[in-house]
């Protein structure tokens, strides 16, 4: 019985994993590089500024209310991402995502800047 149980909890564990290793992470590559008055053209204003050393953080919140169209969620869930980007010799060096939604909430951040610079 014991080792049906932890087989059943292994199986279990491998099955939530992987469908956590599919989501796809949103690519900030497209803004590494930029000024940081080119990323406000495209981006906008930070909702945050800050420094660590000689590194500016820029901080870029997003927020919707619920799934729209969706039966599970309720409209006051609220879905969030943060995007961190760090500034430095006057270009974006690295953006970091955080969230607690699927990524395409993330990628909307920076949708507007352009690809081909």
């Amino acid at each position: 019985m014991k080792v049906v149980l932890m087989a059943g909890l292994f199986a279990g564990s491998l099955f939530i994993h992987g469908c956590a290793a599919h989501r796809a992470l949103p690519s900030a590559d497209h803004i590494v590089g930029l000024s940081p008055s080119e990323l406000r053209a495209c981006a906008g204003a930070p909702t945050d500024e800050g420094s660590m050393g000689t590194h500016a953080l820029w901080t870029y919140v997003r927020k919707v209310r619920g799934i729209p169209g969706s039966f599970y969620a309720p409209a006051d869930l609220v879905h969030r991402c943060e995007a961190e980007v760090s500034i430095d010799q006057d270009h974006v060096q690295k953006v970091v995502f955080r969230t607690d939604q699927e990524y395409g909430l993330c990628a909307a951040i920076f949708a507007a800047c352009s690809k081909s610079r």
